[in-house]
């Protein structure tokens, strides 16, 4: 019989681990904010996230969807302001390459093949279309380098910024509290399995050598 820990080990190795997101880039989250029903908001939370080492847009939208949310897709001069202030911070922001300041990325595409420069912008959700790394995706930018304002630019999807902001319907953490909860429960489940089937074993041998 081989010993209690080691029998844990054994049926700690055959118990289903749930995954784990791996970002597409080293990323920090910096802030989850609600914009409060009662102050005018609509009751989304967003939160900043930065990327010390750039991000590309659609690296960006897959930590979003991983994490139940969505690129911001501002609806009003007011959102718009409201996520800006989020990230009116020198780590959201970059020198460009044409003169101007590049702040985080946001929801909206468009393909520019197709469109004039003004029209044809969607948000990701619903997508707007099918978009390609080349074609524009919508940013943060400065008219002027130090001059962050909550205007709107667009880059090609594989320029890497420093950070993106992500909107949720609804509070994304009590979300994950079940499940972490759950799988609590299963492992403490299988700890205690596995010490009454060995205490029993253990007591069946002492009883068998008893009478023998």
């Amino acid at each position: 019989m081989p010993p209690f820990p080691i029998l844990l080990l054994a049926l700690a190795a055959t118990t289903p681990t749930p995954a784990i997101f791996q970002p597409p880039a080293e990323v920090h989250s910096v802030e989850l904010t609600e914009w409060r029903a009662d102050s005018g908001g609509n009751g989304h939370f967003y939160e900043a996230v930065t990327s010390p080492a750039g991000i590309t847009w659609d690296d960006a939208a897959v930590y979003a969807k991983a994490h139940g949310g969505q690129l911001a897709a501002p609806q009003s001069k007011q959102e718009n302001a409201f996520v800006f202030n989020l990230v009116d911070t020198a780590d959201f922001w970059m020198a460009g390459t044409d003169g101007t300041d590049w702040g985080p990325w946001l929801g909206g595409t468009r393909a520019t093949a197709s469109t004039p420069p003004n029209e044809g912008w969607g948000w990701i959700n619903p997508p707007a279309r099918s978009i390609g790394r080349g074609d524009d995706h919508l940013h943060f930018s400065a008219e002027h380098p130090g001059e962050r304002r909550p205007i709107w630019g667009a880059l090609p999807g594989d320029t890497r910024l420093p950070g993106f902001v992500v909107e949720y319907d609804r509070d994304p953490l009590p979300n994950t509290l079940p499940y972490v909860a759950l799988f609590g429960v299963c492992v403490v489940g299988v700890i205690a399995l596995a010490g009454a089937v060995y205490f029993i074993i253990e007591w069946r041998k002492s009883v068998s050598g008893k009478t023998a």
